[in-house]
C-alpha cells in the first residue's frame, strides 16, 4: 500500500519498466532504451489514449515529450473519441504542519493517494478554520472558489483542467485582513457548509441545519424542503455526500455507517446494509459516486485518510432497503493532513 506523500522511487521505476521504458545503468542512472521514443507524437497519442490515467502520472516521469503529451488535449480528444474517458477521484489534502492545501488524485489500481506535483498550492481555511474554499467539478475541470491564499482573504476562481493539470485564475478580488474590505466588487461563493446537489433535473441545497431548499430550473421557482427526515439523515454526516439514481447517500460519523435518503419520494432509506463500521475512530468523512458505485473517504484519528469503494448490490428505496458491498477498503495516506471534499471528475 503506497501511504506516503509522494510514490516511491522504486515503485515509479518498476511501473516504467513494465512498460519497458527505461532500464537503470551504473550508480543508478535512468537510460532510455525503449524504440517507442523514435514513435511520431501522434502515434504515441494512439497509444497513451488507450492506457488507464492511473499509468499518467508515472508516464509523465519518463521524459518531457510523455510530459507534454500527458498534458497535450489532443490526447483527451482522442480519449473521449474512443469511449476511454475515466471516473477520476481528485481530493483536497491540506498539510497540518504548512497549513498549505494541495490537490490529491486517487490511484485506484494501486490504491494510494499522490500530490500532483505540477499543481501549485490552493486556497486553504484561514487561522480559525473559517472561509475554506468552495469546489464545484464541470465536466473535466475543477472551479476552486475563495479561501484564505497568501494571507489575504480571496475571491479569486481557479479553474483546474484535470487533463493537463494546469490551472487558470479568474478574478483578482481580495480582501484586507485588517479591515475586511474588498478591493473591488466581491464574487459570489458558496456556502462551504452547504452541499449543492442536483437530481432530477432539480437542484438540492442540503445545509447542516433544517433550512434546505430545492430549485426547479424550468419553473424558475425555489421552495423550501421542511421534511426534517432529510436534516436528520445529513445530522451526523462531517463532510459532503453524493446522489446515484436520485439517492442521496452520505456517511453518518456518530453512528459509523452509510445513510440514504430517496430525494424522488422524499423518504428515508435507513442504513446501508453490509457496509456498516469500516473504521474505528472516524471523525470525518465524504462521500463521491464514481461511476455507479460509491467512494467513501474517512478520516481516521492519528491523520490517518482511509478509502473505501462500495457497490450498491440492491436497492429498494420503496420498501426502505438498500444494501452494498465493500469492494475493498484501505489506507490510502497517512500522517499528513486533512481532506475537504472528495471530487469525481470525468477525464
Amino acid at each position: 500500500t503506497c501511504v506516503t506523500d509522494s510514490l516511491a522511487f522504486s515503485a515509479r521505476s518498476d511501473s516504467l519498466s513494465k512498460w519497458g521504458l527505461l532500464c537503470v545503468g551504473g550508480h543508478g542512472k535512468i537510460k532510455k532504451t525503449s524504440p517507442i521514443f523514435s514513435l511520431p507524437d501522434d502515434l504515441l497519442i494512439e497509444c497513451i489514449a488507450r492506457v488507464s490515467k492511473d499509468e499518467y502520472v508515472t508516464l509523465s516521469l519518463v521524459s518531457k515529450l510523455f510530459r507534454s503529451i500527458v498534458a497535450s488535449p489532443q490526447l483527451y480528444a482522442r480519449r473521449s473519441s474512443l469511449g476511454r474517458t475515466e471516473t477520476c477521484i481528485y481530493v483536497p489534502i491540506r498539510n497540518g504542519s504548512t497549513s498549505n492545501t494541495r490537490l490529491y488524485t486517487l490511484l485506484r489500481s494501486s490504491k494510494c493517494l499522490v500530490p500532483i506535483p505540477s499543481l501549485p498550492p490552493l486556497p486553504s481555511p484561514d487561522v480559525g478554520g473559517l472561509e475554506e474554499a468552495s469546489y464545484v467539478v464541470v465536466g473535466s475541470r475543477i472551479f476552486v472558489m475563495g479561501g484564505y491564499y497568501n494571507r489575504k482573504f480571496t475571491s479569486d476562481v481557479l479553474v483546474i483542467d484535470c487533463g493537463s493539470n494546469t490551472i487558470y485564475v479568474v478574478g483578482g478580488h481580495y480582501r484586507d485582513t485588517e479591515n475586511g474590505s474588498w478591493s473591488s466588487n466581491r464574487m459570489m461563493v458558496l456556502d462551504t457548509e452547504t452541499q449543492t446537489l442536483i437530481s432530477e433535473e432539480k437542484i438540492y441545497i442540503i445545509k447542516g441545519d433544517e433550512n434546505n431548499f430545492v430549485f426547479n430550473p424550468r419553473e424558475g421557482r425555489w421552495e423550501i424542503c421542511t421534511d426534517k427526515r432529510l436534516h436528520s439523515s445529513w445530522k451526523g454526516n462531517t463532510g459532503p455526500g453524493c446522489i446515484i439514481d436520485g439517492i442521496f447517500y452520505s456517511y453518518d460519523t456518530c453512528n459509523n455507517c452509510l445513510s440514504a435518503y430517496d430525494l424522488k419520494h422524499r423518504l428515508p432509506c435507513g442504513v446501508v446494509k453490509g457496509v456498516e463500521g469500516l473504521v474505528k475512530g472516524c471523525k470525518e468523512a465524504c462521500v463521491a459516486s464514481c461511476g455507479e458505485k460509491l467512494m467513501i473517504l474517512l478520516m481516521q484519528d492519528g491523520n490517518e485518510i482511509w478509502g473505501a469503494e462500495i457497490s450498491l448490490s440492491q436497492v429498494n428505496p420503496v420498501v426502505g432497503e438498500i444494501w452494498g458491498k465493500v469492494e475493498w477498503c484501505q489506507l490510502l495516506l497517512r500522517g499528513l493532513g486533512y481532506f475537504s471534499n472528495c471530487l469525481t471528475v470525468v477525464v
